[in-house]
């Protein structure tokens, strides 16, 4: 089959929150946070935007623990491929938890600075 006949993939924007076991050391992390953007560019993704918003307590306990490293990372990928990168997320032993959700065209992610943030909240 000849590339002109091949249809375009139209891309989409994605975001993903994946929360990272959290009893592990900085060595460790880094290749955690490494494994996942690997797991996104096998399929063809386009890292766009990453930010790591570090180690945070939970709301409620999650597999038998109270905090996690929270990572977001922002991509392009083909919208074929996002049940296959679901799958493989769900049994990747360090993701406790993740979420993907599709980005609006045009999409710009926000930089957080979560500690400021929070001492806004406790500072009445």
């Amino acid at each position: 089959m000849s590339e002109e006949n091949t249809p375009e993939v139209e891309l989409v924007q994605y975001e993903i929150m994946a929360i990272i076991e959290p009893n592990i050391t900085d060595a460790q992390y880094k290749k955690h946070v490494s494994a996942l953007k690997s797991m996104l560019k096998k399929d063809g993704a386009k890292i766009t935007h990453e930010q790591e918003w570090g180690k945070r307590e939970f709301a409620y306990t999650i597999k038998k623990l109270d905090s996690g490293f929270y990572v977001v990372i922002n991509f392009i990928g083909d919208p074929s491929y996002i049940q296959q990168l679901e799958a493989d997320l769900r049994i990747t032993p360090f993701i406790i938890r993740h979420l993907i959700i599709k980005t609006p065209a045009g999409y710009e992610p926000p930089e957080y600075d979560l500690d400021a943030e929070l001492e806004v909240a406790i500072d009445p």
